[in-house]
């Protein structure tokens, strides 16, 4: 005799409401997909600065980054006497706003027209990505603070004027720039008096230091900051001082100390 084991259905308990299947709720669904994107416009967004506009201020919360879409902008450290220190200028494709703490350390003004977008923390410490390119730009920065650690302690005018020309025509943080073959051409994202900021200087010592090197012929003013360098290797040499090219007129340069050493052992 065979027994059968199909149930009648209606002996099944029954299913729980939330397993029930239910109805669409199409005003709903378009409701939650709304609510995603504002969310997703609320943690990244556009945002347009004009020159000499404030992007964030030092010692205000951090509660975004910012990736740099176009324009220049600098970062600054002002200190309580009022004075002031330029760390860096950050171009394109830089993030704004590292390392990321509790306040800003620094704080970003626009140097030209600038679009920037604003990312949420959050979404932040979601991209492996944007983290990725965190680091490396730090690490890129913590080599840049080293190189101003020696210019300001060590490097006199001259060379941390001739330093920070030769940095700049070498690097892709400049507009029409031609560094293949000389004359090299480019603007200077920093006025003289930010210039003067940026490596410690005067007002007065940065336009001596550039009047020394335009009257050697090592480089070009045309117009208020557009600079052409005529001798990338006489001015790698004021950088590095290795030997200073012969004073032109109404210029004064340091006597090598070479020929100093011969002059006493002729005498």
């Amino acid at each position: 005799m065979t027994t059968s084991l199909r149930s009648n259905p209606t002996d099944l308990p029954p299913l729980p409401s939330a397993c029930l299947p239910r109805p669409l709720d199409a005003v709903a669904a378009i409701r939650d997909v709304a609510n995603d994107r504002f969310s997703m416009r609320s943690a990244v967004s556009i945002r347009r600065y004009e020159p000499r506009q404030m992007i964030f201020e030092q010692s205000q919360p951090c509660r975004h980054i910012f990736e740099i879409i176009e324009g220049t902008v600098k970062l600054t450290i002002a200190l309580p006497d009022g004075r002031r220190q330029i760390l860096a200028v950050l171009g394109p494709g830089d993030l704004l706003g590292l390392p990321l703490v509790q306040q800003h350390n620094t704080s970003a003004i626009a140097i030209s027209d600038v679009r920037v977008k604003q990312i949420a923390r959050s979404v932040f410490d979601a991209s492996l990505l944007l983290q990725r390119r965190a680091a490396a730009q730090l690490q890129k920065q913590f080599l840049k603070m080293q190189d101003m650690i020696v210019s300001l302690g060590r490097r006199n005018a001259t060379e941390r004027i001739a330093s920070y020309i030769l940095e700049t025509a070498k690097s892709g943080n400049h507009d029409d720039a031609t560094p293949n073959q000389p004359p090299w051409s480019f603007t200077l994202a920093l006025s003289q008096t930010d210039l003067a900021d940026h490596l410690g200087l005067t007002l007065e010592t940065v336009s001596r230091e550039l009047t020394k090197l335009k009257n050697h012929k090592i480089i070009r003013m045309c117009g208020r900051n557009h600079l052409e360098v005529l001798d990338p290797s006489r001015l790698s040499e004021f950088a590095d001082n290795v030997s200073y090219p012969q004073a032109a007129v109404n210029c004064e340069a340091p006597e090598p100390v070479s020929a100093r050493r011969r002059g006493r052992a002729a005498r």
